[in-house]
């Protein structure tokens, strides 16, 4: 009910692509531990008046309240309990709290509730949780293709093995057009934006996206099956879509415009997408 009226409450300026919105999106944060990411991500949702967050920091000691503007005490343990969500938001969570039958509703959350939902893969949990047998829905689930766990443990050595310099993250000129990637009323101003963004120095090792996908952002280097790794992908699940995000450095966006206006404006856009 609540997506429905915020749907419902939507009021679009073609002029500024403002929307008004009448009823607060609800989010849910789950986060392995406390990245710069998550940090600034938690903190940007909250202050966003449009926008009601959990959070659910697994590391977090049990005897200290969870953040955000409607703090839990637990993860929604039934599919009626996260339908009271309209995005859900992963983190490189730990796989230790999550089950098979989790994994099994969030699919059903995404796929016939309309829910949206966002893996942002980090470097401490992601390569167990996408390739645990018991988390194994997760990866129907995510719009890109995972080797097995050797493979992934492989890609990391090598990718530490050449060097520690930055790698560029390259966007994709034809996917310019998607809600995500807008900074400017044009693809071509967006572009420009893009283009200097920082570089990123670690990213998630992926085959490549899966045939329905739209990559947004990849590597600036070929290290996939056949061409670029993905790094930002968009796709799909359903009714629902899902976004991945393959890196943990978006923190450092803050620094370009002012005010930290891209970072915001790239994260608000990304929850209003996954609605």
């Amino acid at each position: 009910a609540t997506r429905a009226r915020w749907l419902a409450g939507i009021s679009r300026k073609t002029s500024s692509a403002m929307e008004v919105v009448d009823a607060k999106v609800k989010v849910l944060l789950i986060s392995g531990l406390p990245s710069w990411d998550y940090i600034q991500v938690s903190r940007l949702l909250q202050r966003d008046s449009t926008i009601q967050l959990s959070c659910w920091l697994q590391s977090l000691d049990n005897t200290r309240p969870q953040e955000g503007d409607a703090p839990i005490t637990r993860l929604p343990t039934t599919l009626a309990e996260m339908n009271e969500y309209n995005v859900i938001m992963l983190m490189d969570p730990n796989p230790t709290e999550f089950s098979a039958q989790w994994i099994k509703m969030l699919k059903t959350f995404c796929k016939t509730n309309f829910g949206g939902v966002m893996f942002v893969a980090g470097p401490q949990f992601s390569g167990e949780f996408v390739t645990m047998n018991r988390l194994s829905g997760i990866r129907e689930l995510l719009p890109v293709r995972f080797g097995d766990n050797q493979s992934i443990e492989e890609s990391e050595v090598l990718n530490l093995a050449r060097d520690t310099s930055a790698t560029r993250m390259l966007p994709v000129n034809y996917n310019m057009d998607h809600p995500v990637m807008s900074f400017r009323s044009s693809p071509a101003e967006s572009l420009e934006i893009w283009n200097v963004m920082p570089s990123i120095y670690w990213n998630f090792p992926t085959l490549d996206a899966k045939p329905t996908a739209r990559v947004l952002l990849e590597r600036g280097d070929s290290l996939g099956t056949d061409s670029n790794q993905p790094l930002l992908v968009a796709n799909r699940f359903g009714s629902g879509s899902v976004l991945y995000m393959g890196f943990q450095e978006s923190y450092r966006w803050r620094r370009l415009g002012v005010q930290a206006q891209y970072f915001d404006r790239f994260w608000i856009q990304a929850i209003r997408y996954l609605v």
